[in-house]
């Protein structure tokens, strides 16, 4: 009976060895990594133990496990895992005091990469949001959990190339990892940063707004800058503010001081409270001005030498174009137009609403041809104007009895 029975024992030592061996050889041992950069960015690298070439397959799985807290991956970015598109593959599960969340690999690869021996070759890099609560961020080595039907496993599986039917798996077991330390780092996010409004006119002067996003805020003061466009700037240059923990997004008043054309990059940065160095860029268009004109550049005018006040509307008269808004003032005419003499002073010519170019005078009581201007610019831009000259004639009125002198 005892000799059956270490007979038994030997054959099932010899199993588990040949099993041992196979899944040794399916798997060959790689080493898997995340490490944290200065900017809170967190990098996760594959490092093989000699020069192979595979790709990744959509069904391969790599789980962060780190300590129970509200942190919160976000901002995927794949490297160099080509046909592949990394993101989170589920909702963060917590168990027993840590918080898993899993990344994979998404689209089906469409070529094999290369990959050197003893070299890390990043496959993706992830942003924190949240807080964590000491601790660190490390792969997950452990067997599959599943929770609610959701497998959080690292298991990195391959193949040769796009036709190939082997496959091969590294399990979490099979890693020589490192760990990275978690912590949430103040930082801009520069997806979907705006400029509202993101077109200005050359010439105009205007105001605008840059909405960006943020992780890892906590509570305190927080400096705001642009630091590349020639022709904008944060209002005030460095804009301060208070941000309050958890904060998602900030607005940016920005200045254009009117100048520059065609476009510009706008680059924006974050200082205070340890935050990060990331900076985020957003473009802004400077159109051309449209040149204001007038339809009438003359307009004859007629009076008496009876006098008397007389009124006219400058913006009917003259008719201008090239802009949406307008503001009129008087000007002296350069030249004076030949055979004219300028409206004198006591005429009193006045603008009595600028936006419409409503006017009054008083008509000379001396015959003779006078002359006068009105200007109108554009109401956004004081530097973008046109002018009409004005030539009144005054004549002589005829008195009752008197005879009208003839013309030969």
């Amino acid at each position: 009976m005892k000799n059956g029975i270490l007979f038994l024992r030997r054959i099932a030592i010899v199993a588990i060895l040949f099993l041992t061996s196979f899944i040794a050889d399916a798997q060959t041992v790689g080493s898997l990594s995340v490490t944290r950069d200065v900017n809170g960015i967190y990098h996760v690298y594959f490092k093989a133990p000699s020069d192979i070439s595979f790709q990744i397959l959509q069904d391969a799985t790599i789980t962060i496990v780190g300590p129970s807290g509200t942190w919160s991956p976000s901002n995927v970015i794949t490297v160099n895992s080509p046909g592949n598109n990394w993101g989170l593959g589920n909702s963060k599960y917590t168990n027993g005091g840590s918080d898993y969340i899993s990344f994979v690999p998404g689209n089906g690869p469409s070529s094999a990469t290369n990959y050197l021996a003893n070299t890390a070759t990043e496959l993706f890099n992830f942003s924190l949001s949240g807080a964590c609560a000491g601790g660190s961020l490390n792969i997950y080595t452990g067997s599959e959990m599943l929770n609610a039907g959701v497998s959080y496993v690292t298991s990195l599986v391959v193949q040769d190339t796009p036709t190939s039917s082997a496959r091969e798996g590294w399990d979490g077991s099979s890693y020589d990892l490192n760990t990275a330390a978690c912590e949430v780092i103040p930082s801009l996010s520069c997806s979907g940063i705006t400029l509202n409004p993101n077109t200005f006119t050359a010439g105009t002067t205007a105001s605008a707004s840059i909405t960006v996003s943020l992780t890892g805020i906590s509570a305190g003061a927080y400096n705001f800058s642009e630091t590349t466009a020639a022709n904008f700037a944060t209002n005030p240059t460095t804009y301060s503010t208070n941000l309050i923990a958890g904060q998602t997004s900030v607005n940016i008043p920005i200045n254009y001081d009117g100048g520059g054309s065609g476009s510009q990059t706008l680059t924006i940065s974050m200082s205070g409270n340890n935050a990060s160095t990331i900076t985020c860029p957003v473009s802004a268009i400077i159109n051309a001005a449209a040149v204001i004109s007038v339809s009438n550049p003359t307009i004859p005018k007629t009076g008496n030498t009876n006098g008397g006040t007389q009124t006219g509307t400058a913006s009917t008269e003259m008719n201008p174009t090239g802009a949406t808004s307008y503001i009129y003032s008087t000007t002296v005419c350069s030249p004076t137009p030949a055979g004219t003499t300028p409206l004198p002073a006591s005429s009193n010519l006045t603008i009595t609403n600028a936006s419409t170019g409503a006017y009054s005078y008083i008509t000379p009581t001396t015959t003779g041809t006078y002359s006068y201007c009105i200007k109108v610019c554009d109401a956004n831009n004081a530097n973008n104007c046109a002018t009409s000259t004005y030539t009144l004639n005054v004549s002589a009125v005829c008195n009752a009895g008197s005879v009208a002198p003839s013309v030969h």
